[in-house]
């Protein structure tokens, strides 16, 4: 069997680089979810990213509510990472599960493709955003505890590039009220 050819300006090999990329950033943005459930939220039994993605809605949503009520004590989170969140996990199954058996998609069909490309790179750009909220807002508590971050952890996810508006915009810490 031989190895694919991909050819940059195919629309094929344009999908399947996308897809490539996309499932890559899914699972570093999975990854760092993971990190987070266990080490931001205290005080309870940690969750894992496998639990979070196979728990039932109400359950999930609980969680990741806890978790985003946690990063808020001390963050000023955007507004819309809430719903971002819950999209992505939603993104994610579908992505991962179900997206290349849905009827109509047919890999070498390029209106197929074409017609899916949005979704992924939308998929895409959630988990970018949503990994660099949570790689910044996981450094930022261990600065603020005055721990030095474990080196594994500082590259764990780059924070997005090109961004619209930079990270420390959108994401500072709450100023403390005596």
């Amino acid at each position: 069997m031989s190895t694919p050819q991909f050819n940059p300006g195919d629309p094929l090999s344009h999908f399947l680089g996308i897809t490539g990329l996309t499932l890559y950033t899914v699972q570093r943005c999975e990854r760092f979810l993971g990190h987070c459930l266990t080490h931001l939220l205290t005080g309870g039994t940690p969750v894992s990213i496998g639990e979070l993605l196979t728990m039932d809605e109400a359950h999930r949503q609980a969680a990741l509510g806890k978790l985003e009520r946690k990063l808020r004590c001390h963050f000023n989170v955007p507004d819309s990472f809430s719903a971002c969140l819950t999209k992505f996990i939603e993104d994610r199954n579908r992505f991962v599960h179900r997206l290349f058996h849905e009827p109509g998609f047919e890999l070498y069909d390029a209106s197929a493709c074409s017609r899916t490309l949005p979704f992924i790179e939308g998929l895409f750009h959630d988990a970018t955003f949503i990994a660099g909220t949570l790689h910044y807002a996981f450094l930022a508590s261990y600065k603020a505890r005055g721990k030095p971050v474990p080196d594994q952890l500082l590259n764990l996810v780059e924070p997005p590039s090109g961004a619209a508006i930079p990270l420390h915009e959108l994401l500072k810490p709450r100023e403390r009220t005596s």
